[in-house]
């Protein structure tokens, strides 16, 4: 997958990743790291997340759906009052999720580098896109993938080549 980025209205600075399998939370770390994210919170557990959650100046956050000690979704609440866009991930599907979640997007396990990196910037794009000039910011938004297409948040144009042309990402049904 290629992605251009025209300039720096997307740059991150912190993320809050909430992954209990070491392996994957390292991966998600590297990927988010080449970003040139500044500051990576990496928690396998669901009650330091959702205190950091409520306290951290965060741009964004990555949710493994269950994790050591329950389940992410007091976290993703706290996220969604502070308005503070995330996207859960995880290998359960629709199901592992409670009803109230889900709608929001949903990062299926396996999935590319590249298709985190592309999500988390526009997720981020769509928040600071509200925020200047007031639109209403809805997980549906950043959650639109296809094979090829220009963001219209951040102007990022990528093709994706993973699964046949084909992005493992999913649009939970609203």
């Amino acid at each position: 997958m290629l992605i251009t980025i025209p300039n720096g209205d997307v740059a991150l600075k912190s993320v809050l990743i909430l992954e209990d399998e070491a392996l994957v939370a390292m991966m998600m770390e590297d990927v988010v790291r080449e970003l040139g994210v500044d500051t990576v919170h990496v928690l396998a557990d669901a009650s330091p997340a959702k205190e950091l959650a409520a306290t951290a100046d965060l741009d964004c956050a990555v949710l493994d759906v269950v994790v050591r000690d329950g389940d992410s979704a007091e976290v993703a609440d706290v996220l969604l009052l502070r308005g503070i866009p995330f996207v859960f991930s995880t290998g359960s599907g629709l199901d592992s999720l409670p009803e109230r979640h889900r709608h929001l997007p949903i990062l299926t396990k396996p999935f590319a580098d590249d298709e985190l990196k592309l999500l988390l910037l526009d997720m981020v794009a769509a928040r600071r896109a509200k925020a200047r000039d007031k639109l209403p910011y809805t997980a549906s938004a950043v959650a639109r993938w296809s094979a090829k297409r220009t963001s219209a948040f951040c102007g990022c144009t990528f093709t994706s080549k993973n699964s046949g042309g084909r992005s493992r990402y999913t649009t939970p049904r609203g």
